[in-house]
């Protein structure tokens, strides 16, 4: 993941190769989004930063995905050093679950 911050790849990676990686976040989020949204009840998809709220429905996406990336990654520096996160999976999951359904109105975290 963080190969990016350690090496110089913008050498390699140019406007060209973005253009191909960009669509592939509607693949990424795009279920993700459909769904906050249906749950927000909003009725038209806001692509604009301007018109966006704090619940913009794919920036809500995109922060759970980064906290699973951020789960997945504390796991893994933990689990190098043989001490293992005093969360167990479960909860973290749970919790995770709960503060993304109380974003979209569904229910408090736990």
């Amino acid at each position: 993941m963080q190969q990016v911050q350690v090496y110089d790849t913008r050498a390699l990676i140019g406007a060209a190769q973005l253009a191909r990686i960009r669509p592939l976040n509607e693949k990424l989020y795009g279920g993700a989004e459909r769904k906050v949204r249906e749950q927000l009840g909003a009725k038209r998809v806001r692509r604009k930063r301007a018109e966006s709220t704090p619940l913009d429905p794919r920036r809500l996406a995109f922060c759970a995905h980064l906290a699973a990336i951020g789960i997945v990654a504390m796991k893994a520096l933990v689990e190098k050093f043989g001490d293992p996160l005093i969360h167990t999976d479960d909860e973290l999951i749970t919790l995770m679950g709960a503060v993304f359904r109380a974003a979209t109105g569904d229910g408090a975290p736990a």
